[in-house]
C-alpha cells in the first residue's frame, strides 16, 4: 500500500532545530492532496516531526549542522531513515532538499522533495517545489502551501 502513496516526504522542511520551538505548515499538491505537519524541538537538536495525509507519519529529526538533518520514524507500519538540507539562496529565499528511503513488503522506496521557502513577516512563510518517489508508481508532484514558526 505504501507504494500508492504519490509523495510521502516531509512538508519542505528544514533540518534548523530549535529547543521549544517549532514549525507548522499546510501543503497542497497538485493531485489535490492536502498535507498537515509540523515539528516541535526538545533540544536544540532533536526534534519530533509529525505529517498527516493519506497516512500518518512520525520520526524524530536530529539536526548536525544548520545545513543538513537526519530524520528517522515510521510511515504507519513501515520505518523510514532520511537526510534533510537546506542552503540560504538569499536574505529571506532557502532551497529545501530531502531524500528518504522506507521498506515496505521487502522493497525499497525512495521519496524525495526539492523545493523553495520564502520568509514573510511575522513567523509566516511561502514554501512549495517537487515532491515525489522512485519505486513502484513512480510520480512527481507540485506542492504549494504556507508554514508558521513558533
Amino acid at each position: 500500500i505504501l507504494v500508492l502513496i504519490p509523495a510521502s516526504a516531509w512538508g519542505f522542511t528544514t533540518p534548523s532545530v530549535s529547543k521549544n520551538h517549532g514549525v507548522f505548515y499546510g501543503l497542497i499538491a497538485s493531485d489535490s492532496e492536502i498535507v498537515f505537519g509540523g515539528e516541535f524541538g526538545f533540544t536544540n537538536a532533536l526534534a519530533v516531526c509529525a505529517a498527516l495525509e493519506d497516512k500518518v507519519k512520525i520520526g524524530l529529526k536530529y539536526e548536525l549542522n544548520s545545513s543538513v538533518a537526519i530524520l528517522g520514524g515510521m510511515i504507519d507500519s513501515s520505518p523510514y531513515i532520511g537526510l534533510n538540507g537546506a542552503t540560504a539562496l538569499g536574505k529571506d529565499l532557502s532551497g529545501l532538499g530531502e531524500l528518504d528511503f522506507t521498506i515496505n513488503s521487502s522493497k525499497v522506496n525512495l521519496f524525495y522533495n526539492m523545493g523553495l521557502k520564502f520568509n514573510l513577516p511575522q513567523n509566516f512563510d511561502l514554501r512549495g517545489g517537487l515532491r515525489g518517489n522512485l519505486g513502484e508508481g513512480n510520480q512527481v508532484l507540485f506542492a504549494l502551501g504556507v508554514g508558521y514558526k513558533y
